[in-house]
């Protein structure tokens, strides 16, 4: 063995013992078990304790000297005898120059296994998150010495049984975390790939079920969903816990399979700029489609002809599964007129048919601003008496009863272009549904609003809302030299565009 050789033991999976990436055979049965056995020892182990495990129906005479035979053999079978240490009456290995994955995973496990930032947070700090990863990783099945062939005693069948119930349920609820964390940080494929991971050890776990299920209705992967669904019934038919959960699933991916229609992309469809090529913002899409994935708010901040409007088309498009759109531009002149932007949206993007399926008492206090909810449903009472201030809260709450409603099949992406023409009550109306947490289930509100106009009704709706917790800002920088000269080249550009240096 060559000075700074590390011995590598894997138990984490098939067992298997490598030098330098060459396997070294460790013969015989008994001898493996000892070298097995010692490797996920915290340290030397008395040699009475070790002829009690292998050979406890023997006197200890006899015990001390198979002891002996077997160390021996395993001396014998390492590429260097040193590396087993016997101090006193103890028998350990040299763990300074042998490295197992047991002991790695142990030490990752539990030195990392609180969240430091709060009790029942999803997310996890960054380090912690990577130490995880680095933990899960370690498997290569999902099973301690998967297919080892060891003796049988009675004191190593149940040192095997609680090592491995120790280390499976360390993994399952690594496995978890990873995936709530990913979840929670709006990447779920990620997240579903954890879960399949923790499920393949654990195939009857209904909460891990219930996440891999919402995950794909949330990604819009509706056959999935049955697939899995009917798969897992037919294997498992006896678990009616499981097939009551899964059913519902199945149904729910059925109804919004005939439900989900291509969305109507009618606001954008008179530019005609927007057939071309889309240039740049990648990292900015991304973000904002991981948001509409998880669920949050975005401001996003830019000068005039920054690619703003142009970003939030993008987004339309691109994110799955399609948006049930909600989309108004300001224009100058709408901050004057109390809940404008409200207006539009409303009028433009509810269907007659989600209006029939609100309560008449919240249709009835959202006639106040859409007079013409009354001819759609002559059977609503008219109110008496005229828009008051005290009011406010209530058609807040109505026009949330109204999202709720309409968002209850297909995520919602609610768009607010130029955001700095926003009316103070429509704002006072988002932040309404910001504080009643409407978004982190329900979908994506994307504000966009130009970085050099002055608005001072989106500056205190910003002050109250704390952005950095609430809400995530995006600042548009100037295009690079490369896009610029892409969307040259396209036929885009028309007027002088300052450009950052890559």
């Amino acid at each position: 063995m060559e000075s700074g050789s590390i011995l590598r033991i894997l138990l984490l999976g098939p067992p298997a013992v490598y030098l330098n990436n060459v396997p070294v055979i460790i013969p015989r049965l008994r001898t493996r078990a000892l070298l097995f056995y010692l490797a996920c020892q915290p340290g030397p182990v008395e040699r009475t304790h070790l002829a009690d495990i292998f050979w406890q129906d023997k006197e200890e005479v006899i015990c001390r000297r198979y002891l002996r035979e077997t160390l021996n053999k395993l001396r014998s079978a390492l590429p260097n005898q040193s590396l087993i240490l016997t101090p006193h009456d103890q028998i350990g290995l040299d763990f300074s120059r042998i490295y197992v994955d047991v002991r790695e995973f142990r030490l990752l496990a539990t030195t990392m296994g609180i969240n430091h930032r709060a009790i029942g947070d999803p997310l996890l700090p960054p380090m912690v998150f990577q130490q995880y990863q680095k933990a899960a990783n370690l498997w290569r099945l999902p099973q301690f010495m998967a297919g080892a062939n060891l003796p049988s005693t009675e004191a190593l069948d149940e040192w095997l049984t609680l090592t491995t119930v120790e280390l499976d349920a360390a993994r399952r609820n690594i496995l978890l975390r990873l995936a709530d964390h990913q979840a929670e940080m709006g990447d779920l494929e990620d997240a579903i790939s954890w879960v399949r991971k923790g499920l393949s050890a654990d195939p009857l776990n209904i909460g891990l079920h219930r996440r891999l299920l919402q995950w794909m209705v949330r990604l819009g992967r509706y056959g999935e969903v049955q697939a899995h669904c009917d798969l897992i019934i037919n294997q498992y038919p006896e678990d009616q816990a499981l097939r009551s959960v899964l059913n519902d699933y199945r149904q729910k991916a059925i109804e919004l399979t005939t439900f989900i229609q291509p969305e109507d992309h009618r606001p954008w469809e008179s530019r005609g700029e927007y057939s071309i090529r889309f240039v740049g913002r990648q990292t900015e899409l991304d973000i904002l489609k991981k948001l509409y994935t998880r669920g949050g708010v975005a401001l996003i901040y830019g000068e005039a002809g920054y690619g703003k409007t142009r970003l939030l088309y993008e987004l339309t498009r691109r994110v799955e599964p399609p948006p049930h759109l909600l989309m108004t531009s300001c224009q100058h002149g709408d901050a004057d007129i109390a809940m404008q932007a409200w207006i539009e949206i409303l009028r433009n993007h509810i269907s007659p048919e989600e209006w029939q399926q609100l309560k008449p008492i919240w249709s009835t206090i959202i006639g106040r601003i859409l007079p013409e909810l009354f001819s759609l449903q002559p059977n609503l009472p008219v109110p008496d008496a005229a828009w008051a201030t005290d009011a406010r809260p209530l058609l807040f709450e109505a026009i949330h009863q109204l999202l709720q409603l309409v968002s209850k099949n297909r995520q919602l992406l609610l768009v607010i272009d130029n955001a700095h023409h926003c009316d103070k009550e429509s704002l006072s109306t988002l932040e309404y549904l910001i504080q009643r947490h409407f978004f982190q289930s329900r979908g994506l509100l994307a504000l966009a609003a130009r970085v050099e106009e002055d608005s001072p009704a989106l500056s205190k709706f910003l002050e109250r809302i704390r952005p950095g917790r609430q809400i995530q800002i995006i600042h548009l920088e100037p295009l690079n030299i490369e896009e610029i000269t892409e969307l040259s080249s396209l036929g885009l550009l028309k007027i002088p565009f300052f450009s950052k240096q890559k």
